[in-house]
């Protein structure tokens, strides 16, 4: 199981890093929107990481953020939870508080999982915006990349 959580987050790396040249390359067409998805990702994994660390961290996780940082962010979100998996207990629980103070307990695998596809949904919202202007879309599907990792 961490081998393969350890692809998924090399994966999500990879195109969030492709998602995000692709809307520096098309600034002037980007809308705001599409600026507040692609910081959503990036703020909401850094997010579930603190939860998991067991470190506070708090964002506005519509704010539009700064495309250079983001990058930064990006990578040192996947950093963190390559060192989670290395670190944990997979199958093991944690106790966290949601934005507005509730309390749960889940998994790491599940909140990892849910990191993933979180990703994953906004990414396609982000993809059908930048359709819409006219900018082409970032192949953001798990088989491609994989396919791409293998044939280098």
């Amino acid at each position: 199981m961490k081998e393969f959580l350890e692809g998924l987050f090399a994966y999500d790396r990879a195109v969030n890093e492709k998602m995000i040249a692709a809307i520096m390359a098309n600034s002037s067409k980007v809308d705001q929107r599409t600026l507040q998805l692609i910081g959503h990702i990036v703020s909401v994994h850094q997010i579930w990481n603190s939860r998991m660390l067991q470190t506070e961290f708090a964002a506005d996780t519509w704010a539009i953020p700064n495309l250079i940082t983001l990058q930064d962010n990006n990578n040192n979100n996947t950093l963190s939870s390559l060192d989670i998996i290395a670190k944990n207990d997979l199958s093991a629980t944690f106790t966290y508080k949601n934005t507005s103070g509730a309390e749960f307990t889940n998994t790491y695998t599940d909140v990892l999982y849910h990191i993933i596809n979180h990703s994953n949904y906004h990414r396609g919202q982000i993809n059908s915006r930048l359709s819409q202007s006219d900018i082409q879309p970032v192949v953001t599907d798990y088989i491609a990349y994989k396919r791409q990792v293998v044939s280098e």
